[in-house]
């Protein structure tokens, strides 16, 4: 059987040349990815143009995703040189004028974002549940010309964008779409989490195509980000839980137990407050240390952010983890306990900055250092100070007593 559809017409003659071969390329892809490889040949007919292909008699489910091609204006059949229009079956769930409205310097032409969005879906995986509800992710997302195309289809739409004012005017612009067509919609503002910090804010819409699928749980979700896609791994998974610190450990690893806590895909647990990075064990300032690894996520190239080939083996741990009692101070249980009274009176001494000029993290793992011989407590650049001013004042008191005392008895002398 002989197809042939319809292109857009457009306005400025200059693009239309490269508008038929991106749409015979669109075209093509699609029938390769239904299984439907054809030659695709453009036509003209009565003055139009039309993209014409011969394959076996096309499915229900075939022409639902070829009626989603973004270049293309109608359907037909062809026989005996007499068109048949053919009725698209895939209609838009939203209006179609959801991703025109919204006008902006530097906005991607919206027949050209739906080309790629249609050429993608072909490249992909995806092509065989094409008609379900897939998720569209964009990570450089601007004020959501791609997002709203995928609303548009059906699909939900997640997308990340760095820059706060186009996130905000493409959340406005949304609610507003929403309340003028009185779609019913749920509209939550929250803030992100990345490492225990706010990486991020979310501005997500639940929302349906009529108010019985609401009612029903039969709805689309568009999620909003205004974060740094570098971190979208934790951004977006909203199946992730972090803490760090003993007691928080141990609290959440209770609720686990008690069946508490469920439908998580990853938990992080560190015992170390803060993380690794300012644990007992950390020779750095924990604020200093925090700082400079942001600063190298910030400017390392993306390309350094991940392994390429799998695991190098430097990184592989080959060896059966074993104890070792790092932190315990002595095997004698009287000992232990007079060094850990001679841990807080050295702490008491200590300025309690946990400046890490001495070494140790913080003032008590240098009190430690010190109660178990591996450091000395003039070490610390605040004792060895008063240390200093107290031999400059011995030395300046014996330096006006003694030579002073000279000087009379000479003169009694005399």
């Amino acid at each position: 059987m002989t197809y042939a559809f319809l292109l857009y017409p457009h306005a400025n003659v200059r693009y239309r040349q490269s508008l038929l071969q991106l749409a015979a390329q669109e075209l093509a892809m699609t029938l390769t990815a239904l299984g439907r490889e054809a030659e695709v040949t453009p036509k003209e007919m009565g003055g139009a143009t039309f993209l014409t292909f011969e394959a076996a008699k096309l499915t229900e489910r075939d022409m639902r995703m070829l009626s989603q091609l973004a270049s293309v204006y109608m359907l037909f059949s062809m026989e005996d040189g007499r068109l048949t229009p053919i009725a698209r079956t895939h209609p838009n769930y939203v209006g179609e004028d959801l991703p025109a409205l919204l006008k902006y310097k530097g906005k991607t032409n919206e027949m050209f974002t739906d080309t790629m969005l249609t050429m993608a879906l072909a490249a992909s995986a995806f092509m065989p549940v094409h008609d379900s509800q897939l998720v569209v992710c964009d990570p450089m997302a601007g004020r959501g010309t791609t997002l709203m195309l995928a609303l548009r289809r059906g699909y939900h739409g997640v997308g990340l964008e760095i820059g706060k004012a186009d996130v905000k005017e493409a959340a406005d612009y949304m609610t507003r779409y929403l309340e003028f067509h009185r779609i019913k919609y749920k509209r939550t503002d929250s803030a992100l989490t990345v490492r225990g910090q706010v990486g991020g804010r979310e501005n997500k819409f639940v929302f349906s195509d009529s108010a019985e699928h609401f009612k029903a749980g039969d709805t689309r979700t568009l999620r909003l980000i205004c974060g740094d896609t570098r971190e979208a791994a934790a951004l977006l998974n909203d199946k992730y839980l972090a803490a760090d610190g003993v007691d928080n450990v141990i609290r959440v690893l209770e609720e686990l137990e008690d069946e508490r806590i469920k439908e998580l895909d990853f938990i992080e647990l560190n015992a170390c407050a803060g993380g690794c990075v300012g644990g007992v064990l950390c020779v750095e300032n924990a604020y200093v240390a925090k700082a400079r690894l942001q600063r190298l996520r910030r400017y390392l190239p993306v390309s350094q952010n991940h392994l390429e080939e799998g695991i190098p083996p430097c990184m592989q741990w080959q060896d059966n983890l074993e104890f070792a009692p790092v932190l315990k101070l002595s095997d004698d249980m009287g000992e232990a306990l007079r060094m850990m009274a001679d841990i807080d009176k050295i702490c008491d001494k200590l300025p309690g900055l946990d400046c890490g000029s001495c070494g140790a993290p913080t003032c008590r793992a240098f009190a430690e250092d010190v109660v178990r011989g591996s450091a000395k407590e003039n070490e610390c650049i605040f004792i060895l100070r008063e240390e200093i001013k107290q031999v400059a004042q011995a030395l300046s008191s014996m330096g006006g007593f003694v030579p002073g005392h000279h000087k009379e008895a000479d003169s009694d002398e005399r």
